[in-house]
């Protein structure tokens, strides 16, 4: 999509090659549920998200939106589907990694009831997926870990005495 073009001039992704998710990872994610796509009537695509299983968590793996329909609640919208997903197959949280320093990643991503994941709280599936990011050339320096605790309607209710 055209959505990283928001990144000219930041720096944060000069390391990183201009290849999109490839097509054979988009479709096992539709075959497997988790790829949802905005489509405005029968115009193209203007937006997706793609999540997947990171260990026992759902992770968003990316949100994308182009420019020119931003800030219209598509990315909202699409965050709500993942985490909806995440709630009807009994995921306790959904993380996800991204930019700190950007108005529309981390500032967005708190916004919608997400926090920042301390280093030593990350599971293994965490660093794995954080350690892939850097290996693909990602500024890792203003990038965090984030996640959004979920309440689904099976999880047993604490007790306390």
């Amino acid at each position: 999509m055209v959505a990283a073009t928001l990144f000219d001039g930041t720096g944060l992704l000069d390391g990183v090659s201009d290849e999109p998710t490839d097509a054979g990872s988009l479709q096992d994610a539709v075959v497997e549920d988790r790829l949802w796509v905005a489509v405005p009537d029968d115009d193209p695509p203007v937006g997706f998200a793609l999540a997947r299983w990171c260990g026992v968590d759902a992770h968003l793996q990316e949100l994308d939106v182009v420019p020119a329909w931003g800030r219209r609640g598509i990315g909202r919208r699409l965050v709500a589907e993942v985490v909806a997903w995440a709630a009807a197959h009994d995921r306790a949280r959904v993380t996800l990694t991204t930019f700190t320093s950007v108005p529309w990643n981390a500032p967005f991503y708190q916004r919608l009831g997400f926090v920042v994941v301390p280093e030593p709280a990350w599971t293994s599936a965490l660093h794995a997926t954080w350690e892939h990011e850097r290996e693909t050339g990602l500024s890792m320096e203003k990038r965090v870990v984030m996640e959004r605790r979920l309440v689904t309607p099976r999880t047993p209710p604490q007790v306390r005495g």
